[in-house]
């Protein structure tokens, strides 16, 4: 149940993420590297290039100029400037979106990588455990066997008698771990077909995303 209400939890998050860290930002447009200059204009000198993907925030417009400041990651210290508001865009490139799809893939197999090999363990603990059971009810029965033989012929009774309770509790133990082991195997089958689903529809969503921009650029 905890794992569900995880799964839910980061799914909403990777939902509302784009929307809000977009506002307000723009992008360099696709396969381009552009100038940020100190004035409105090509005379103004060239303070820094910048290439395709990359985010600033525009600060104000003027007569198809935009003044920028970079968002940097890291140490670069972000530079503001002018650069030509036609080789901006508010949607994030394609370039930039195909790197994330590409990370975002990446994490959701090592995820399910790792799900996977836990219910492997689980599943073959059960195996294990489902042997030791097996031969545990073999003994309880032998012993019981020999109890009802035994009270008639010895006087070895209390001692079978002890040895029966030992089995039966050992019995009762592994019974209980195999039902647990069984419920996290579940949970783990469950988790599995949760990041399925939704590495396909993060796929989906993105994949339409850039189709709908490609087919209007065509148009």
């Amino acid at each position: 149940m905890r794992d569900s209400h995880f799964f839910w939890i980061f799914f909403f998050l990777i939902l509302t993420l784009p929307f809000s860290s977009m506002a307000g930002t723009a992008y360099v447009t696709d396969s381009l590297q552009i100038s940020v200059r100190r004035g409105p204009t090509t005379e103004h000198r060239i303070l820094r290039f910048i290439h395709s993907g990359h985010p600033v925030k525009i600060l104000e417009e003027n007569d198809g100029w935009s003044r920028i400041v970079t968002i940097e990651r890291g140490d670069t210290a972000p530079v503001t400037g002018w650069v030509l508001a036609r080789y901006l865009t508010r949607n994030l490139p394609l370039e930039v979106q195909n790197h994330q799809l590409a990370e975002d893939n990446e994490r959701l197999r090592q995820q399910f990588d790792q799900t996977d090999k836990a219910w492997k363990e689980s599943e073959e603990k059960i195996k294990i455990l489902s042997d030791k059971l097996s031969v545990t009810r073999s003994e309880l029965e032998q012993t019981r066997q020999d109890l009802d033989r035994l009270t008639e012929e010895s006087s070895g009774y209390l001692t079978l008698r002890q040895k029966s309770s030992n089995l039966e509790k050992e019995r009762d133990a592994l019974l209980e771990e195999n039902i647990l082991l069984r419920a996290q195997s579940r949970n783990h089958t469950l988790l599995i077909g949760g990041v399925l689903v939704f590495s396909g529809m993060l796929t989906g969503f993105l994949w339409g995303r850039r189709q709908k921009r490609y087919s209007g650029r065509l148009l």
